[in-house]
């Protein structure tokens, strides 16, 4: 009738508006994530950086490590050794003041180090965080992807019902409109359906 089918028309401008929200939700997830992706290879490249800067300061610090610290010993073991002979000199209190600038330097190493594994830390952080933002706005995207097929499909099925429709998709006519069927013994009566029995005509001439 006029009513169902104004009816699917209204639930069809519902169905497109509700399409058109759901491509602008997507549209922005979309740009969201673009936005996501771009900083977290940023992040991903500064991490990469900092790694390789931290072996590098890793080797260099060993290495000036294992020489300084080998000159503490040394210088140590000379020490050890004048004042066990007391013979005290001069150049003594040289090399005790150097042996305290190479320990004032290995702790200055140390403390660069430490900062450096502190920094890498938060930047390991930091690029894990954004990897479980970006995993949950795919997901999402995902999702409305899911709702705007949901909602093509339901916008691709015809505008019929069983009730309003025959096999073919078209509209049936009414059943009180359909007129009554005639019957072998006699015409339908329009009032109730049912035949009316006909007497048979007489002949003139005949009882």
């Amino acid at each position: 009738s006029a009513a169902d089918l104004e009816g699917h028309k209204g639930r069809q401008k519902e169905f497109d508006a509700e399409l058109a929200r759901l491509r602008g939700t997507n549209g922005t997830l979309a740009s969201q994530h673009a936005s996501l992706k771009s900083e977290y290879e940023q992040l991903k490249e500064a991490n990469d950086s900092l790694v390789e800067q931290a072996t590098t300061l890793s080797g260099d610090h060993a290495a000036a490590l294992e020489t300084y610290s080998g000159f503490v010993r040394a210088v140590e073991a000379e020490r050890d050794k004048k004042f066990a002979s007391r013979k005290v000199t001069p150049g003594m209190f040289q090399r005790e003041a150097i042996l305290e600038n190479t320990r004032n330097t290995v702790a200055c190493l140390q403390d660069t180090m430490d900062a450096l594994d502190e920094r890498l830390s938060e930047a390991h952080k930091e690029l894990y965080d954004k990897e479980r933002e970006l995993e949950k706005v795919e997901t999402a995207v995902k999702d409305e992807r899911k709702k705007v097929e949901t909602y093509r499909a339901v916008l691709r099925t015809p505008l019929t019902t069983p009730s309003l429709a025959n096999s073919n998709g078209r509209f049936s006519r009414s059943p009180s409109l359909t007129p009554p069927p005639e019957t072998p013994t006699g015409r339908s009566d329009a009032s109730s359906g049912d035949p009316v029995a006909t007497k048979p005509l007489k002949l003139s001439g005949q009882d």
